[in-house]
This record gives structure tokens, C-alpha cells and sequence, in this order.
């Protein structure tokens, strides 16, 4: 990994996410030792505050099942991510469906030790309960279909996020995932939520399956305002300074294809190193605006 790269990557938002979630993490696990600490040291510290032990030992528990929780996304996240070191804008599925899953994890611990404050048997609850819960899927069955089609897009290798994909008539890449939906953003930079159930009965077109690595971008260029082709092809090139970790240097060119009394025609080429949906937007976005740019730089 070059120096830019590693730069980007520590200061990815991802990096800076889960960075943010280890440091939440070290904090309870500082409080909930320092709990421990208590109750060892000095039993009676309950009494003295007026607590009851059972909102104590209730409390002990959550906190202990919610850092288990934690503890196991972090590590799984931090070896995953670790193994891949990917740049600064990759959003992978697994990270996502995982943080989902723990997200529901903890939603249930919460829910398990809230039946335990109030001195409720949870398996006696849910027994009572197996009865009203299947006629509240009955009615909410699309609904619990759709969370259910959410889980398997987030693990599924036919979609990843920052993918290039067409849903039916709507095109764009592929943003987020979750439980209720997906979010495409189109060229015009409009977002659009599919439901997840929509996503999986409708035709897909997944581009960035195919070659998406090379970009080229064409135009007319006034010769009033612009006249030195090697001028612009410089322009163009310093305009991507930001990206050139991600690009091919040597596949980096622009081809003068007409020159007419008035008007040449130009394409620039340049080239990805691996195929990212968004990436291949956002370089082409960039060429498109430098071109205008630099037309009314030399102008000036």
C-alpha cells in the first residue's frame, strides 16, 4: 500500500467510525470494571445508596451482555477490515449486515433484561406470547419479509455497495443498505429508495460486474479560447491529483480526434485500477467540470 494510500485509509470514515466505537467501547468497559470494583470492595455500597441488589445484578448483566455484543463486532470488523485495508471509500456489505446484526443483538439483550427488572420469566413470556407473535407476522408479513430481504442483500455477493446497478427503470450506484431498503444515487446525484422486496422480484443489472475500470470523457473545445492541446491535457491531469492513487497513470491521455475551423473535438482517457462504481462517477464528474474550468481559465 503506497503512503497516499495508507494516509487515506487512516483517515478513512470508516476508520474513523469504528476508532470512535473502540474508544465507547474502552469507556464501558472502564465503567463496568469500575462497577465490579465496587461490588467487590464494598458490598454494602447498595444499602448505602438505597439500591436494590436485583436492579443491580439486573443492571450488571445487560451491561455485561451488551459488551459481549461489542466486543465481538469490534474484533470481527477490526480483523476484517485489517485483512483487506481497503481506500478510503469502500463501504463494505459484510461490515454493514454486521453492524446490523448487532444493532438487533443488542435490541433484544435490552428487551430480555427489561422482562428481568420487572421480575418477568422471559422464557414464560415468550411462551405466552408464541401465539400473538405469529398472528402480529401474519399481519405484518410483508414488513417482516422486507427486514428479512434486507439481511440477504447485505450478505449477498450479487450486490455490494458502491456498485454500479440498474433496478428496474432506475439506474445509479448503489449507496446503502438496510433493512427497509436500498438507496441508489443516480448521475444527477438524486437518491432513490427501492424496498427491499422490490429489489429482489424485479429485474437487476449489476454493471460493475462487467469492465467498468476505463473512463473517457469527449468534447468540442472553442479554439478562441482554447488553443494549446498539451496546456489542456496538463490541466486535466492536475485536476486528478486527488484520485491518482486510485488511477493507471499510464493509461492517462488525451486524444485531439477533429480539429475544425472553429472547433476540436477532444477524449480523455483514464483508467481505475479496480472497478468502484462511485469512483468511475466521481473522476468522470471531476475531468467534465476541469474541462469547463480550464476553458475559461485560459480564456481569462
Amino acid at each position: 500500500m503506497s503512503e497516499a494510500r495508507k494516509e487515506r485509509w487512516l483517515g478513512s470514515p470508516i476508520r474513523r467510525s469504528e476508532n470512535r466505537r473502540r474508544i465507547i467501547f474502552f469507556i464501558k468497559l472502564g465503567f463496568f470494571i469500575g462497577l465490579i470494583g465496587l461490588e467487590i470492595i464494598y458490598p454494602d455500597w447498595e444499602d448505602q445508596w438505597h439500591l436494590s441488589s436485583h436492579y443491580v445484578k439486573v443492571g450488571l448483566g445487560y451491561f455485561l451482555a451488551h459488551m459481549i455484543v461489542s466486543l465481538l463486532r469490534l474484533g470481527f470488523v477490526g480483523i476484517y477490515l485489517r485483512s483487506h485495508r481497503y481506500d478510503w471509500y469502500f463501504k463494505d456489505n459484510l461490515v454493514l449486515g454486521t453492524n446490523r446484526i448487532a444493532n438487533i443483538l443488542n435490541v433484544v439483550v435490552l428487551f430480555i433484561f427489561s422482562l428481568l427488572l420487572f421480575n418477568i420469566d422471559p422464557r414464560e413470556f415468550f411462551t405466552g406470547l408464541s401465539i400473538f407473535a405469529a398472528a402480529i407476522a401474519i399481519l405484518f408479513k410483508d414488513y417482516v419479509t422486507n427486514l428479512l430481504n434486507g439481511m440477504i442483500l447485505m450478505f449477498s455477493n450479487q450486490l455490494a455497495l458502491n456498485d454500479d446497478v440498474k433496478v428496474g427503470q432506475h439506474r445509479g450506484y448503489l449507496k446503502d443498505i438496510n433493512l427497509i431498503n436500498v438507496s441508489l444515487v443516480n448521475e444527477n446525484g438524486e437518491t432513490i429508495y427501492i424496498p427491499n422486496n422490490t429489489v429482489l422480484t424485479v429485474d437487476v443489472v449489476n454493471y460493475s460486474k462487467t469492465e467498468r475500470k476505463r473512463i473517457m470523457v469527449e468534447g468540442d473545445i472553442d479554439l478562441a479560447r482554447v488553443r494549446d492541446a498539451n496546456w489542456l491535457q496538463k490541466r486535466l491531469w492536475d485536476a486528478l491529483e486527488p484520485y491518482r492513487d486510485n488511477l493507471k497513470t499510464s493509461a492517462f491521455r488525451m486524444e485531439v480526434i477533429k480539429v475544425g475551423k472553429d472547433v476540436m473535438s477532444v477524449q480523455v482517457h483514464a483508467q481505475l485500477r479496480r472497478q468502484h462504481a462511485a469512483m468511475h462517477y466521481e473522476v468522470k464528474r471531476v475531468l467534465n467540470q476541469a474541462m469547463i474550468d480550464a476553458i475559461y481559465e485560459q480564456k481569462a
